[in-house]
């Protein structure tokens, strides 16, 4: 019997040095059955023609060749052409071990999941593929509890990638677009659409940052709506699982104090300032208290005490990753 068609949505866009690195991972995979979209948000390098080169030598690429509009427009045309039981998202400098979408497959199978998660990992070589010795377990969750895990930054994350979801979970959920951070804007949605979600204990995912990423690029406002969505999530739990709030202010703890690291110290906008500052005296207080919370993110929180100037010299001092 023919396993069920994955569809591996590719939004891609300059990536011309990294492309091959991604695309060989795909096609290469052991599970077979898949609808390999490329959706080419007009790239202006060559990374259109590599496309178009693989779809001729794979039969499973489809391309989608599209102006520039953004990450999020790109992943949800994506969406709105897929044709598989399952989905998963890929970043077109990205790349996976050759099992990963098997070993993805057979966690939601084995475990009667809508969602599965692994572990990814940063590499300093496009295509170097070694991880770390690993359990392979498996941890079920519930859509509360996995909701509660990912603000809690333990295993679950809020990375579309390193994932394989049913189709139907993703049905009626698309990308913001026109910001970054969107990744936060929704994968708490797809907990909640899920009635269990399964995360094995492997790496399977690999990326590194590169220097011309949207999340490392020079600080422009856009980089504030990691703010916006955490304090949506907020509210989501308020509303929808009051039990698990301290998890939602840990969460838009971490955003704030990101955001304050990112902006460079002559930033002159008053009131993103302020909201910073008063969300950090808003969620402190909980995170501080809050034994869920990892005691590197309550170290933060004691550190915030000394006054927001003080505090931002802290974090770009010991340079903290935020995420």
């Amino acid at each position: 019997m023919e396993k069920a068609l994955i569809t591996v949505i590719i939004p891609v866009y300059n990536i011309e040095e990294y492309l091959g690195v991604c695309l060989d991972s795909v096609c290469g995979q052991t599970y077979k059955n898949l609808e390999i979209l490329l959706i080419d948000d007009g790239s202006t390098d060559g990374t259109g023609q590599i496309c178009d080169e693989y779809a001729v030598r794979d039969s499973r690429i489809n391309v989608i060749h599209k102006s520039n509009e953004g990450q999020s427009v790109a992943r949800n045309l994506g969406l709105d052409h897929a044709r598989g039981d399952y989905i998963a998202f890929i970043d077109g400098d990205d790349w996976v071990t050759e099992d990963y979408l098997d070993r993805l497959f057979v966690s939601l199978q084995e475990s009667n999941a809508d969602i599965a998660n692994c572990n990814f990992l940063r590499k300093k070589a496009a295509g170097d593929k070694t991880g770390r010795i690993r359990s392979g377990k498996r941890r079920i969750f519930n859509a509360e509890q996995a909701i509660e895990n990912l603000c809690y930054l333990k295993e679950l994350n809020c990375a579309p990638c390193a994932k394989l979801f049913k189709s139907r979970i993703l049905r009626d959920i698309r990308f913001p677009e026109g910001c970054i951070y969107e990744d936060l804007a929704i994968i708490y949605k797809t907990y909640d659409a899920a009635e269990r979600i399964v995360y094995c204990d492997f790496d399977g995912y690999f990326y590194f940052q590169r220097s011309g990423s949207s999340l490392k690029s020079t600080f422009h406002e856009k980089k504030l709506s990691r703010i916006f969505f955490s304090k949506e999530i907020l509210s989501f739990i308020q509303e929808n699982y009051p039990s698990i709030v301290g998890s939602a202010y840990c969460r838009l703890f971490w955003s704030v104090s990101g955001a304050l690291m990112d902006i460079p110290w002559n930033y002159k906008n008053k009131e993103v300032r302020r909201e910073i500052r008063e969300n950090i005296y808003l969620c402190r207080g909980y995170v501080l208290w809050d034994r869920n919370c990892k005691k590197s993110i309550r170290f933060l929180a004691v550190l915030s005490y000394m006054g927001t100037g003080l505090y931002k010299t802290a974090l770009d001092l010991y340079k903290f990753v935020i995420k």
